[in-house]
């Protein structure tokens, strides 16, 4: 038996670290394009380093459970289409036994998960978020990029084609700053130049559709001024509740006037609190959805009974997009408490343990 036991469980664990590795590479992939953004924008070596390692630890929150139930199916549809599931039942070693100690791996991944999605993941978001701030105000030519659409001054949306030094090329900016009120703005040249913490836009040659509301035609223009305010200015990240600790998010549900954003209604606290609820519990339910997801993952494996890896990877995405859009579904209940938002990500984990438990008595 205790050979059995570690042929098992080295098939398994040498199974989920090529799993791990590669999924975490996929994942990774988005943070690997924005630091490559960051370093054609001539950013500095530290804070891009920080990004890195600061927006790689939120992955692995969704890469271990992904890739244990990958694992589990792969290993143990191979073992069953080998024969060895059967030879070990011949021998009289029960279902029970053989998950024993992949299950008991399992759990040690649960523990894994709980701590980096209550520790160093909210901790490693807040870090991401303040440093991405910090370096969007590094100079007002690294707000300005072009070639892609730039947001985030009071309603103004910029396009620049070409940009040369401080000069700019085929300029196109939406202007809603007024409510219910669109202007589309065109220049064939612009020059930036910096006033304070603003920085001024100087337009050249340009058309203005509508001009204003009064006058709803469009109208040309030689010299626009277009001064984005305080964009110079550093902006300190403010903590969301994908930042906050254990302790602080507990706290939060506890207290929620503590939490709460200054200026909140009081009739606006139990969506809030509810939100803070919807946190905690998808970070409980993905740290344990790796010992449902392994629990599951070998019954179905040995059922699948196949060698390739086809079957096991196409099995493994139709159970992960139940339960991920279980917890998408729940996010976006958030604000309606009643329905209980906080309970329905749980759904997925209960149905898969009690799936797992009916395979398991029905291949004994």
């Amino acid at each position: 038996m205790r050979i059995i036991n570690h042929y098992v469980t080295r098939s398994f664990a040498v199974a989920f670290l090529w799993a791990f590795a590669v999924i975490t590479f996929v994942m990774s992939l988005g943070v690997i394009f924005r630091v490559t953004d960051l370093l054609a924008r001539g950013s500095s070596w530290g804070p891009i380093l920080q990004v890195f390692v600061y927006a790689l630890v939120p992955t692995l929150m969704y890469s271990l459970p992904v890739s244990a139930l990958v694992s589990s199916l792969l290993v143990f549809g191979r073992l069953s289409a080998d024969g060895e599931v059967t030879a070990m039942k011949v021998c009289g070693i029960s279902l029970q036994q053989i998950m024993r100690w992949p299950v008991g791996l399992s759990l040690v991944l649960v523990a894994i998960c709980l701590y980096i999605t209550n520790e160093i993941a909210p901790e490693g978001h807040y870090v991401l978020r303040s440093a991405m701030a910090r370096m969007k105000a590094e100079s007002p030519m690294d707000l300005l990029q072009e070639g892609q659409f730039i947001e985030g001054f009071e309603g103004l949306t910029l396009f620049i084609e070409r940009r040369t030094g401080n000069k700019l090329t085929n300029v196109r900016i939406t202007d809603r700053r007024e409510p219910d009120f669109t202007r589309d703005i065109r220049a064939a040249s612009g020059i930036v130049q910096t006033n304070g913490m603003d920085v001024v836009i100087e337009l050249y040659d340009g058309r203005i559709d509508p001009f204003d509301r009064e006058q709803p035609d469009a109208a040309y223009f030689s010299h626009l001024p277009i001064r984005l305010k305080d964009a110079l200015k550093k902006r300190e990240y403010a903590r969301q509740r994908k930042d906050l600790a254990l302790r602080a998010l507990i706290c939060g549900i506890r207290n929620p006037a503590s939490m709460a954003p200054k200026g909140m209604a009081q009739d606006s606290y139990l969506p809030f609190q509810m939100s803070l609820r919807v946190e905690l519990n998808k970070r409980f339910a993905l740290s344990f959805s790796c010992l449902a997801f392994v629990a599951l993952g070998i019954p179905l494996g040995i059922r699948s009974h196949r060698k390739e890896s086809t079957i096991g990877i196409g099995i493994s995405l139709l159970i992960l997009m139940v339960f991920y859009l279980f917890i998408v579904m729940a996010e976006s209940m958030h604000t309606r408490p009643a329905l209980r938002p906080d309970l329905i990500m749980w759904i997925p984990i209960v149905r898969a343990a009690g799936l797992s438990v009916w395979l398991v008595r029905r291949q004994n």
